[in-house]
């Protein structure tokens, strides 16, 4: 029967040790790794704040709807527009920032994200800047 030396069995246990510890406090997933600011000029449809987004507030101007998007996981607000040809899309928050249209596909147009943490936000559709046609509620 072999023997195991004293110096193998405490870096054995020395080695297990950090292993546990760096499994212990290892952030699942899905956790966003800042929430509100962090995420103020980013596409939303480039980051995990779009996996968990929800519609808070729309509003109607003749077949436009825009609407207000928000993740509660980023804590961050952006506005949404179908059928956006011809319009400016605009986010805004309490805060006095404001969010453009930044990207579009065939059947949306989208700003990029606001900081909501403890403000609150709200989506324009504009025909140019400052003429507004319609604006979501506040969230």
């Amino acid at each position: 029967m072999k023997r195991i030396s004293r110096g193998a069995v405490a870096l054995f246990i020395t080695v297990a040790g950090a292993l546990g510890t760096v499994t212990a406090t290892a952030a699942p997933a899905s956790a966003a790794p800042c929430q509100g600011s962090c995420w103020a000029g980013k596409d939303p449809n480039a980051t995990i704040c779009q996996n968990d987004a929800v519609t808070k507030a729309s509003a109607t101007y003749g077949t436009k709807r825009v609407e207000l998007r928000y993740s509660p996981t980023c804590r961050a607000a952006w506005a949404r527009i179908q059928s956006a040809y011809g319009d400016i899309l605009v986010a805004h928050n309490s805060a006095g920032a404001k969010a453009y249209e930044i990207n579009a596909n065939s059947n949306f147009a989208w700003t990029s994200m606001l900081n909501d943490m403890n403000l609150t936000a709200w989506g324009c559709i504009e025909y140019s800047a400052g003429d507004v046609r319609a604006c979501t509620s506040r969230y």
